[in-house]
């Protein structure tokens, strides 16, 4: 979705490079947990990471009017409901 000149993606930074369609390249920057836990504060960690979306949505079925109809599972105590 855009607003404006402006990309917004859920998970996707707005500075990450489109690589293909679907496919975003994003800097990921280790956090201070994970800087205590290695013992090394003095560095500042920052990893290329690639987003695949997929776009697909997968909690139910969405009919031809666009309304989401849930999964349900058959519990085994109340098979009826």
């Amino acid at each position: 979705m855009a607003l404006g000149e402006r990309r917004r993606l859920k998970g996707v930074k707005a500075k990450a490079t489109q690589t293909a369609e679907d496919t975003f390249v994003q800097d990921q920057f280790r956090g201070f947990k994970g800087m205590i836990q290695d013992g090394d504060l003095d560095h500042m960690e920052i990893r290329q990471v690639t987003k695949h979306l997929s776009r697909v949505y997968s909690k139910g079925e969405v009919d031809p009017q666009g309304r989401v109809h849930p999964l349900r599972f058959p519990h085994p105590d109340f098979p009826d409901l």
